[in-house]
């Protein structure tokens, strides 16, 4: 077997910002690639089979239409039976700062592997055309980085994505009450309430749990669901605006341009590849 060692960095080429990048990876049948994940990196098998590994866990046989999720400072090898086409995109910092996806194994996620459901792989068809056109730039990374995570959740509701590496019951609690309501509620206050505490004790919580603050764990989930819905949804801006609490068309507007560049009609026309 043919071995081509590669580094991530040389591998994630196509399009890079802060700890996001996206990148394609094509082996020839019986080639070997291996190298270390920095960052939890997300693997999108599309053509091939072979074998896998990561870390310390068992060579785990890939095939298309499989998702790999390895975590990050995590050695990998990937050994190609047949020609293999990989999707990869690297995520860090964004809600999966402890999440239990990148740690702990079920049975809805053996060995880090997931069968890829049609609506990943029509995201995937999409993101390979838009990255070979060069179309890609850091503002439509960072947002088809934050895509990938909230279509993970919405299409495999059985994964725990939102649970903690190690914790308690009372922090399931919570985990299942943010994941229930926060779309459900317009500022960190009305969370607080849901959740039985006080605003500060939330900020605490937040912190032990997700990693971050309320206030950006709230903007990041909304900014993920807000996108899908101008991409790939046919509702109207006044239902989705009122649907996420804006007080008014142009503190919508406002919203977009600042989180995604463009206001919501042009990242729709352009389905969310905006040029800045």
């Amino acid at each position: 077997m043919t071995e081509q060692k590669v580094r991530t960095d040389d591998l994630l080429i196509a399009c890079r910002v802060g700890r996001f990048a996206i990148g394609e990876w094509k082996l020839e049948a019986e080639q070997t690639a291996e190298g270390v994940f920095a960052e939890r990196t997300i693997l999108l098998v599309t053509e091939g089979k072979g074998q896998f590994m990561c870390g310390e866990r068992h060579p785990v046989a890939i095939e298309p239409e499989r998702i790999v999720v390895c975590p990050s400072d995590c050695s990998f090898r990937l050994e190609a039976e047949t020609p293999v086409c990989v999707t990869a995109v690297r995520i860090d910092g964004i809600n999966f700062t402890r999440s239990a996806i990148w740690a702990r194994s079920s049975e809805a996620l053996a060995n880090g592997i997931l069968p890829m459901k049609p609506v990943i792989r029509t995201y995937t068809d999409g993101l390979r055309t838009c990255t070979a056109a060069g179309l890609a730039d850091d503002t439509f990374t960072r947002l088809k980085a934050c895509e990938l995570l909230y279509l993970l959740r919405v299409s495999y509701p059985e994964v725990a994505f939102g649970s903690l590496e190690s914790g308690s019951v009372r922090d399931a609690e919570f985990v299942r009450l943010v994941e229930q309501n926060w779309n459900k509620v317009k500022n960190k206050a009305e969370l607080a309430a849901v959740t039985g505490l006080s605003i500060s004790h939330l900020g605490v919580k937040f912190r032990e749990v997700f990693g971050v603050p309320p206030y950006r764990w709230l903007t990041e989930r909304r900014c993920e669901a807000i996108f899908h819905r101008l991409v790939y949804g046919q509702d109207s801006f006044r239902q989705i605006g009122a649907d996420f609490h804006f007080r008014s068309a142009q503190h919508f507007n406002d919203f977009c341009k600042k989180h995604f560049g463009a206001t919501p009609g042009v990242v729709r026309r352009t389905r969310g590849v905006v040029n800045r």
